[in-house]
């Protein structure tokens, strides 16, 4: 017999329900891999389109060699630290990486948490952006792709293109993004209007929509307000988990 389709997804349809004899099930199962072909290949399309718009703002990829597993957990105590002080730091480090890999976990079973992001602050080296790229080569792996931008040349990037408006929306509804180095350190000026209004449609976006999101800075919670306003950090805290990652700076190792 025949069945109507209807839309189950952009771009996919399926009837909205099947007959339950044999013939019906095969015919599900069926559908059912389709389905889930279509999705891999939609996002697959997403993410290359978005890389070719954003490209004078990706970050680069992790060096070879360079994994989630070879994430640095441990490093050398410098003399000025107190051995307690060390120990904790350790276990803060170790603690971030199970939280990220828990988090990765949400992507397949959002119901695990409540919230849809992660911000990593902490100095410069400490290993924010290896984590998170870290994260984007895992989850690569298993046709998860993550947005991964400098958000310094991506704001620039924006509001100097013609093609605001199509960032923005794309920014909003791709699958996983990770915002890089947000924000100035060096700063104690409150971002430019533009900038906030920016931060404030994608994050309050992607909140109400529940996509996972990435945020890196070296910006406390505190200066975090001050750059980008009570409203910006607002909806971070709605979107975001807070974690604050101890370490030495690495680059210098």
């Amino acid at each position: 017999m025949e069945l109507p389709f209807v839309s189950v997804m952009r771009g996919f349809f399926a009837p909205p329900e099947f007959c339950d004899c044999e013939l019906g099930v095969r015919y599900s199962q069926r559908i059912e891999r389709q389905r889930e072909e279509f999705t891999s290949k939609d996002r697959l399309e997403r993410y290359t389109y978005a890389c070719r718009l954003f490209s004078k703002a990706l970050v680069p990829p992790l060096p070879e060699g360079h994994t989630l597993e070879s994430w640095p957990v441990d490093f050398e105590k410098p003399s000025s630290v107190q051995d307690d002080e060390y120990l904790a730091a350790i276990a803060k480090r170790k603690a971030i990486l199970e939280a990220a890999i828990f988090f990765m976990r949400a992507i397949e079973e959002p119901e695990i948490f409540k919230k849809k992001g992660l911000c990593i602050q902490g100095y410069p080296g400490v290993g924010k952006t290896g984590l998170a790229l870290g994260m984007a080569a895992f989850l690569s792996q298993a046709d998860y792709y993550m947005l991964c931008l400098n958000a310094p040349a991506l704001l620039t990037l924006i509001q100097r293109s013609e093609q605001e408006e199509q960032m923005v929306y794309t920014l909003r509804n791709a699958h996983i993004v990770l915002l890089d180095d947000l924000g100035d350190p060096e700063s104690m000026d409150l971002a430019p209007y533009t900038v906030r209004r920016i931060l404030t449609d994608v994050f309050e976006a992607r909140y109400n929509a529940s996509l996972p999101t990435m945020v890196t800075t070296g910006l406390d919670n505190e200066q975090l307000r001050e750059q980008f306003s009570d409203s910006v950090f607002s909806i971070m805290e709605g979107l975001c988990y807070f974690y604050e990652l101890p370490g030495i700076n690495f680059r210098k190792e």
